[in-house]
């Protein structure tokens, strides 16, 4: 009788997140859609005032598309942000870089899920390629001034000018630059390939965030360190769906931008070489936090 009883709610829970999702999907197609709308209108109509409102408009459509995927989410999955005390004083009129690990495409959700309502409206570094392989979203991106970086060896002047535009961004109207410093989701085979130091994480990739605080230096409150924690091996888009995904932990920390972490990347070995051992560091005590 119990194997019964726990086979149906097994099943109640699946078809619960097979509601939950298309819902969560069907909700992005309709911000997109009315966001393009809103954005072609803004560009018909001229003058700062006008277009300074529809900005208004686009932010506020954002932080509620946001709020109706962390409602989804609490109502399929358990989840709980373990913020030090200096991540009380975040505040939606202030600019920060926040980095994390990357394990699931459903770390977007979960981040930006529950910080957004108290930060400063989120944009993510994105691959370029994503610019075809994710329709509609990715647009949504590109035409709100999210950097697409190339990530590759010949391209990094463009993508430091994707990086310094998304910044200058910021010095007109606060947000909140989200990097995923390793660059990709992690897997094992991942791991292997690219020689890991780490068990449960990817090399860090400091290029990118090194950059971002430089070009941000004089207009940035602090670097906002994520470290997303699952308490199940089963953690993809699917396993949410059929309810494998019980709980989820964002564990935060505000680092002050001190001298140590502003410099120039590019020219100055002697920094470059410093900032990777300090980010080296930020990545072994992710991984201890992990192994726990």
């Amino acid at each position: 009788m119990r194997w019964f009883f726990d086979k149906m709610c097994n099943v109640l829970i699946a078809i619960r997140g097979g509601v939950l999702f298309p819902l969560i999907v069907t909700a992005s197609l309709c911000v997109c859609g009315l966001f393009f709308v809103l954005y072609f209108i803004s560009r018909l109509i001229p003058g700062k005032p006008a277009r300074a409102f529809f900005v208004k408009k686009f932010i506020l459509l954002y932080r509620v598309f946001w709020g109706v995927v962390r409602l989804f989410f609490s109502l399929h999955c358990e989840f709980e942000f373990i913020g030090s005390q200096a991540t009380k004083r975040l505040n939606r009129n202030s600019n920060y870089i926040m980095i994390s690990n990357h394990q699931s495409w459903l770390d977007v959700f979960f981040i930006a899920g529950y910080l957004q309502p108290r930060l400063s409206p989120i944009k993510f570094f994105m691959k370029r390629d994503l610019l075809w392989q994710l329709p509609f979203a990715s647009w949504y991106c590109y035409l709100n001034g999210f950097p697409f970086l190339r990530r590759k060896a010949n391209s990094r002047d463009k993508d430091a000018q994707s990086i310094k535009d998304a910044c200058s961004i910021l010095h007109a109207s606060p947000g909140t630059l989200m990097i995923f410093l390793e660059g990709t989701r992690f897997s094992v085979m991942k791991q292997e390939r690219l020689k890991s130091h780490y068990q449960h994480l990817l090399n860090p990739k400091s290029y990118g965030l090194a950059n971002s605080l430089y070009f941000l230096q004089n207009s940035l409150d602090g670097i906002i360190d994520c470290t997303v924690v699952y308490t199940e091996k089963n953690k993809s888009v699917v396993d949410f769906i059929l309810g494998r995904v019980k709980r989820v932990e964002i564990h935060g920390e505000l680092i002050p931008l001190g001298e140590q972490l502003v410099g120039d990347y590019q020219n100055d070995l002697d920094f470059k070489q410093g900032f990777k051992r300090w980010l080296q560091q930020l990545w072994q005590e992710k991984e201890d936090l992990l192994n726990q």
